[in-house]
Formats: structure tokens, sequence, C-alpha cells
């Protein structure tokens, strides 16, 4: 019966393009595009730039779609269904690939890989009915601390374009739309989504050179090099704002280029946000605000992609109930976590793993013991292991992030909950009751008023410890909240709308009560679920780059029992390690997706080389106000008022750490290998044809005992008056070399790609003078240099 839909449906296209030539896909693109602009009335025209989306209270599409426009059924025009996400198909959806994080993608330094990945990821948008991926992400990592690092790429412009790059062609070979973001300067949760109830957001304030040389580079690429967001840059496209958050001005957002109000909705929408085009943009054309021809080159933006890329002439079949997930995606997602892992030590070859290391301990957390991925860890390792006469054994000393079970009512004692009908406890409390325990929506009825719904709640009583030792808490629910035990401060949770645990922790005694403070306030929410906080104990921004829940004690505690310690991390982005010096083995995993299992195996037993390379600086000191160097300057920090001054400029990631002759814990490029490699015969000559372009040789030798990639880097010096950081990445080349072998490596450097910013000029210029071109194995290990003069 399928079979025969689709059958239809292909002889109908066909005989309906001589009735409706815009169907018709021998034309040419932008001919077809506007005679089906021909067919729309104004009603239709409108409607093609609102989202018409249905989304639950947690935000997630009714459907498959986060975002939805209706299509067209009597122009024979599908609908435009889209969704999250850059690691894989998200907003809830099951029978999908968990892809590795993409910061593993960018340590892993393979652009064709890439390109899989992005084919890989479109699959399976289609397959549950979606023809628009919001992906990739491609902001800087302007700070380690920002909670979102493990979704972008890397602290470096180029590194972070040559990704998005071949990720939107992966995307856009299968007739599904890309969508980059977040446009542009989006660094930072903090703040966000404002302050309640007008929603004023943080302003990023950025210098106009660091806006064009490091925060926009990577749209630029995905523009004019995969045909993924400005005029000047040719571009033909839509841009749409991030779900709600244009909703300031109706009249500000169609003249300054957006093109498409998302989700849509109205007043009484479950995010309590107006709609911010449909009748408000009727009336703006109306009054002369918005001229028409704007609106229509909107509808027309949205709509041209969707021809170029043969969203139109491929009409998705998908649906939110089918397996997306397939071997080969498996098989992609696993070469990802293998590539991308970063193997940071490696004290007297620890790794591989063999016989000599006859019992091996598994102290579990998220990478060894988990319910997240097909198969744990934990049984690929062992199973393995005993093939190599290893004897495994597994003890969970760390339960992994999520919350924890709620704290029981026999852990308290008088426990009162006082409630405030403002958001920060002032006025005269509403009602002070008695509690067993902390729980979302524990607040009384009586409290509820009409939309929004804003309270704040006071906790007090004491906490009875009924063993002694370590005890980790975590915060669950939306809006503000500080745990505090003997005026101690343990955990806080600030702007938790999405509902992500936060954990701390703290050593009490036996019978020893503590004063438990909780203060939370639910302040204008974006959802209307899990108004509260739930208090969780257990035997977003991060504010500090240290492990959670006492996870640097349990390294500590580890290393000192055994007589060889490997620590495999999974973070968001670079940590602090006080235990470094400690442990002899270091793998970073990053989050490394449902085939973490498979690619560990392999990687901790030799059958492969890690080869990743730190898309981002290790500082190996807390990234918060007191990390300064001798001159007292600053790394670029998360800032928690409303004005974000990035002052810093381009001094982001290696480059400050390079200006300030600050030395990194790892830095930048960084990565081990099972082998060692040599570079030599290092070259860098002018293309003789078209002088437009640098080819840059050498020969990478392969001088280890092992079978390994490496990834050759380039960097380029600028001349001291182009006033540019000390050098910045401009090229990489991943080869494979088996033991004793060699082989020539190539770089090309296009001229363009020198230029720099011109305040003055308003424009890209190439400043004159003596370069230096760097080849090495990280941005600290540079083992070559050339000079060439530009005139």
């Amino acid at each position: 019966m399928r079979t025969g839909r689709l059958l239809f449906l292909g002889r109908f296209v066909v005989a309906a393009a001589a009735t409706q030539p815009w169907l018709d896909e021998s034309l040419d693109t932008e001919l077809r595009l506007q005679m089906f602009l021909g067919q729309l009335n104004e009603t239709q025209i409108f409607a093609m730039v609102q989202g018409d989306t249905v989304l639950d209270d947690n935000g997630t599409g009714v459907n498959a779609c986060i975002g939805h426009i209706s299509g067209n059924e009597t122009l024979g025009m599908p609908a435009i269904c889209m969704g999250d996400g850059p690691a894989g198909v998200g907003n809830s959806m099951n029978n999908v690939t968990t892809f590795p994080a993409p910061v593993t993608a960018a340590a892993a330094r393979n652009t064709t890989l890439q390109y899989a990945y992005g084919q890989a990821l479109a699959q399976e948008h289609l397959a549950k009915g979606r023809n628009v991926v919001l992906s990739p992400t491609i902001n800087i990592v302007r700070s380690p601390s920002w909670g979102r690092a493990a979704e972008s790429f890397s602290e470096d412009a180029w590194l972070t374009a040559r990704m998005a790059v071949a990720q939107v062609q992966g995307i856009q070979s299968q007739h599904a739309l890309a969508c980059p973001k977040h446009l542009a300067a989006y660094n930072q949760e903090t703040n966000r989504f404002g302050l309640d109830p007008g929603w004023t957001a943080v302003d990023a304030v950025v210098d106009r050179r660091a806006l064009h040389e490091l925060y926009l580079p990577a749209f630029k690429a995905t523009v004019q090099e995969a045909a993924a967001a400005a005029n000047d840059w040719g571009f033909a496209g839509f841009v749409v704002a991030d779900w709600y958050f244009a909703h300031r001005s109706t009249v500000a957002a169609a003249n300054n280029g957006l093109d498409l109000s998302m989700p849509g909705g109205s007043l009484e929408d479950s995010y309590g946000f107006p709609a911010y085009y449909g009748d408000l943009l009727v009336d703006a054309v109306r009054n002369g605000s918005v001229a028409w021809s704007r609106v229509r080159d909107m509808a027309a933006r949205i709509w041209r992609p969707m021809f170029a890329v043969g969203a139109v002439d491929h009409p998705v079949t998908g649906n939110a109930t089918a397996v997306a997930r397939t071997s080969a995606h498996l098989q992609i997602a696993q070469q990802i976590a293998e590539e991308g892992m970063v193997l940071l030590k490696n004290r007297d070859s620890l790794l591989p793993l063999s016989a000599r290391n006859h019992v091996t301990e598994l102290h579990g957390g998220f990478v060894i013991d988990s319910t997240r991925v097909t198969e744990p860890p934990y049984d690929y390792l062992a199973r393995h292991g005993a093939a190599e006469g290893i004897d495994f054994r597994y003890a969970e000393a760390f339960p992994g992030t999520d919350a924890y079970e709620t704290a029981p009512s026999s852990m308290f004692r008088e426990l009162n909950a006082t409630y405030w009908t403002t958001t920060d406890f002032s006025g005269p409390a509403n009602q002070t009751v008695a509690i067993d325990n902390i729980t979302i929506a524990s607040y009384p009825a009586a409290l509820w008023t009409a939309w929004p719904d804003v309270f704040s709640e006071q906790y007090r009583g004491l906490f009875l410890p009924n063993t002694t030792g370590l005890y980790r808490f975590s915060l669950y629910g939306q809006g503000d909240a500080n745990l505090t035990l003997d005026g101690q401060p343990i955990v806080a949770m600030t702007k938790q709308n999405f509902g992500n645990p936060v954990l701390g922790s703290v050593r009490l005694t036996a019978g020893r009560p503590v004063d438990l403070r909780l203060d939370f306030s639910m302040g204008y929410s974006l959802s209307t679920g899990n108004y509260g906080v739930t208090l969780g104990v257990d035997m977003a921004n991060a504010t500090h780059l240290t492990l959670p829940a006492g996870q640097d004690d349990l390294v500590a505690q580890v290393a000192r029992a055994s007589a060889k310690t490997l620590v495999l991390l999974g973070s968001n982005s670079a940590v602090h390690m006080p235990w470094l010096h400690a442990v002899d083995g270091l793998l970073e995993t990053w989050y490394p997706g449902q085939q973490v299992g498979a690619a560990l195996e392999r990687l901790l037993y030799g059958d492969v080389s890690p080869s990743g390379k730190l898309p981002v600086t290790f500082p190996g000191i807390d990234d918060d106000v007191s990390i300064k160097n001798r001159n007292a300057v600053s790394l670029p920090q998360i800032q928690a008022d409303l004005t974000a001054n990035f002052s810093e400029s381009l001094l982001v990631g290696y480059k400050w750490f390079d200006q300030h002759r600050v030395e990194p814990l790892f830095p930048f490029g960084f990565g081990l290998t099972y082998s060692q490699f040599a570079l030599h015969d290092f070259s860098v000559s002018e293309a003789a044809t078209t002088n437009t372009t640098f080819h840059c040789h050498a020969t990478l030798a392969n001088i280890g005992n092992a079978t390994a990639k490496q990834v050759v880097q380039l960097y380029v010096a600028y001349p001291p008056h182009a006033r540019e950081p000390p050098k910045l990445l401009r090229g990489f080349a991943k080869v494979e070399l088996a033991a004793g072998t060699a082989k020539a490596v190539a770089i090309d450097v296009a001229k363009s790609d020198l230029q720099i910013w011109d305040d003055v000029a308003e424009d890209w210029a190439l400043v004159p003078g003596v370069y230096e071109f760097l080849v090495g194995f990280s941005s600290r290990d540079i083992v070559a240099r050339q000079t060439v003069y530009i005139g």
C-alpha cells in the first residue's frame, strides 16, 4: 500500500509540471520560485512568514516539528518542518542515533567524516518527517564555562568554519535544508532569555573587527561555500529567530532582516509570548511601517533554498514514529567518537591496555556504567579484557550527573515552607506551612493567580545525615534556587527553564543535624510545566571549571589507592584538574554518544590509536574573575549583568594565552597518539599562475611503532602593524601512517584568508609585510617556520 501511494505521488508530480511549472525541476530555481509566489494571495504570503507550530509545555513539538509552516497541497508544495539538533535528531524523538557532541567532531579534525555526519543527520531528520535541520551550532567558545560549549565546535573561527561547511554540505546533499545557528555573538547562557517580565536579554558588546574576524566567519563560510547572513555575503536564504526571542519589535525585526517568526502562537500560547508577526505584521504593512515588497521578499527567502536544495522536488515522507537509526549511522557515530577522543596523558605508556595490566578496577559514572547507551561500555571493556587476561572489576563510585532521588522526609526535621506572591521575597508572606520534603509544585494552590504565575518560597529546617561521608545534592526545576547548609553555599540553580539538574556536595557527620535553607524564586517562565524546585540527595553555565559533586576528590582518592590510574573524562569543555599530577593516563571523551563502548574498546586496547586534538584550550586555572596574568589581564568572562563586554576583542582561546605568554594546562591542538611523528622539508610557495594562493608542503613521518593518524596544523603570524594575535590557525590535514612510513602533506592558504577587517574602510584588507607560516602538532608545538613577503 505504501509503495502504491509513493508511485502515485511520483506520477502526480510529473503530470503536474505541465500545469504547475514551478514543479518542473528542469527550470531555473529563481524562475520556479517567482512562479510559485505569483500563485499566492496576500493572506497566503503573510502565513508563510509565521510558524503554525503546536508545542507542548516543555517546548517539544506535538508532531515531528519544533517549527512548522503549512504547505499548499493545491499547488503541490510540501510543508516546512524544522527540528533540532546538532548532535542528532532532538526534541524527544525516539529510534534515532545519539551521535557524539559536536565538540568531538571538531577534535576529530576530519572534514570528510563531518560531511558523512551531515548526510546521516539529514537522513534521520527526513525519516522523522523533517526537511529543515536546525544545525550546526557554530558559535565561538569564548569561555570554557559556556554551558553549550560542547554543542558548538571550537574557540577558533577557522576550525569552526571548516567543520560547519562540511556538515552543511552533507546535510544539503540529502535534499534537506541546514540552518546554522545562532547568529552571531551568542556565547553565554547567563541572561540568555532576559529578565522577566520584559525579557530584556544580555547585550553582547563586540567591536566590529572581532565580530568580522572571530564571530562571523563560520556563518559567512556556510553561506559562500556551502550555500547555506547578510546581503553583503550574497545570502539569498532566510533568517529565523531562535523561537520567540524577536518579539520585542515587529517593525524593527522585519525591516532589519528577520524573515521568519517561530514558532508562532498567541497570548494564549503555552509559552506566553505573542506572535510578533501575524496580525502585527499585517498592521505594520497597512500603516506603512513595513513595505509589502519586504514581506514578499521574506516569503521568497524562505522558499528559495527549499527549491535550491531539492526539498520541493523530494518531499519528505517520514513520520515521528519511524526508526531512523541505521547500522551505517552507528558506524559514523563510533568513528567520530574514536577520532574525537583526545589522549592528554599517557605516562609510561599505560595505554593501550594489555595483559601486564593484571587487574583493572573501574569506578563508574556515565562513561563506564550507563543505561543511556545500547550496551554499557563496561561490557565492551570487560569482554575484551577477558580475552587479554585482564580481570575487570567494577564499583560505582559516582552515580552520574542526573538529578538524584528526592530527599526523603526521614532526613528532615521541622521543615517549613514560606511563600510570597512576589519573585524576590518582598512584601508580606502569603503563608507558612509544614511540609515533608522539597519537591516540584509543592506550593499551595491558593497562590495561583492569572498568568504568568510568579512566586518565591523559602524552605527552612534541619537536615539529618544518617551516615558520615560525602553527601551529593541536586536541584531540579525551573527558576532560581540557592541551597545552604549551616550557612555554607552548597548548590545554586539559575534560570533553569529547561530543567537541567544542578549538583553540589559537602561532607557531613552522622547524627549531627545541619541548618538547611533553600531560597527559590519562580519568575516568568518559558514553560507551564514543572513549576518549583526538587531537592535531591545521594550518598547550565558553570560558575567554575571544577568537576561537579566531589568528583575531583574522588579522582584524587582513587589515584592514592591505585598503582596506576587512568581517567576517562567526559566534559562539556575545559575543566580544572588538581589531580592531574597523580594520575597516569587521561583520555578526554567529551560527550561521546551511544557508541562510546565500542569506541573505548578499540581505543583502550590499541585496535586504533587516539588521534583527537583539542579544539579548545585547557587553561588549568578556574575561569573566573581571579584568573589574571602578571599584567592583570583576565581571560574572557561569562558576565552576570545585562551587558557583556567582549573587551578581549580578538584574544579568545589560545590567542589570549599566546598574547599574554601564559602557559596553558593543555594547548589548543594538543593530543597524543600511540606513536611518534616527525615533520621535515617544510616549504611555502606562491601559486605561479593565479597569485592568489600559497602552497605549503611538508613530509610527515611516523617514527614510532604503531599505525596512527596525526593532524598537521598550519598557523600564520602576521606583520606587527596588522595588530593580529601572535598566530592564527589557517589550515590542517589529518593523515594516517603505518609505523616507519612517510607521506607528503599539502595545505593551501588563500590570500583572501589572510585578510583582516579594516574598521576605517569597513572592508577586508590584505596588510603588506612579512608573514610567518608555522607548521606543527599544536599551537605550542611548532616544528618548522617559513617567512613570506606580501606586497
